[in-house]
């Protein structure tokens, strides 16, 4: 089974150029990904948009750090 996964997370933001305010939106930082999970250890989480149908190949691969992560949850599973 591949659970379906949601993660709302933060990354990191470069400004280039000259500002006279540096301050910037933090929701500029704030993420929203859903993938199917691949691997989940106490360093990171793993996950892809997109799969095969069989589950041998997988596509478009977000790896994040958990100390990026805000929350996670999972919506539910799939059969392979």
């Amino acid at each position: 089974m591949r659970k379906i996964v949601y993660v709302k997370w933060v990354d990191a933001l470069g400004l280039d150029g000259w500002r006279k305010d540096p301050k910037f939106d933090e929701a500029e930082i704030e993420h929203e990904s859903i993938g199917f999970e691949i691997e989940n250890n106490k360093r990171f989480i793993s996950f892809a948009q997109s799969r095969q149908i069989n589950g041998s190949g997988f596509s478009e691969l977000m790896i994040i750090p958990k100390k990026m992560i805000l929350s996670k949850k999972y919506l539910n599973e799939t059969a392979n």
